[in-house]
């Protein structure tokens, strides 16, 4: 009898730890926003197409902001639901070019984009310290900034 509830106990211990595996690997295969391969996909008229120069260029760090008909915005404040508020830097400071909805705003030459939306244009790239999959076609929860601690190269 004692027997028996052993090997039950280890059997449920078993499935537990085997569940504790699995999910993190579900996780990380498992798209939350996949990528939008060209402007003809694009769910809004209005858009605006954003990226940050990549560390290691002489301009790193610059923003480089365009609109639908490509004119270019220069010293560009954003504001609302943006990329850099959920993905890690590994991401949107990598040179991933970014698909911003919203509206823009003038003040004093000054120009303001606050946004509602966004999507990733082209493929995602990841910074190479990263320990993250590089999955090129979307991002998984393990792109999140949760995850930095334990997987950004920084």
């Amino acid at each position: 009898m004692k027997l028996k509830q052993n090997i039950k106990k280890r059997k449920i211990l078993m499935i537990f730890f085997s569940v504790l595996v699995l999910i993190p690997i579900i996780l990380a295969f498992m798209p939350i926003k996949m990528s939008i391969p060209s402007t003809d996909d694009i769910k809004y008229s209005d858009y605006f197409i954003v990226y940050l120069i990549p560390e290691g260029s002489t301009d790193s760090g610059s923003v480089i902001c365009y609109d639908q008909d490509e004119v270019y915005y220069n010293k560009i404040n954003f504001k609302g639901a943006l990329p850099q508020n959920l993905l890690s830097s590994d991401i949107y400071a990598s040179g991933t070019q970014f698909i911003l909805y919203g509206t823009l705003s003038v003040n004093e030459d000054k120009y303001t984009l606050n946004v509602f939306d966004w999507d990733i244009m082209g493929y995602v790239n990841r910074d190479c310290d990263s320990l993250r999959l590089d999955m090129k076609k979307y991002i998984t929860v393990f792109d999140l900034k949760w995850f930095d601690f334990l997987l950004s190269g920084n």
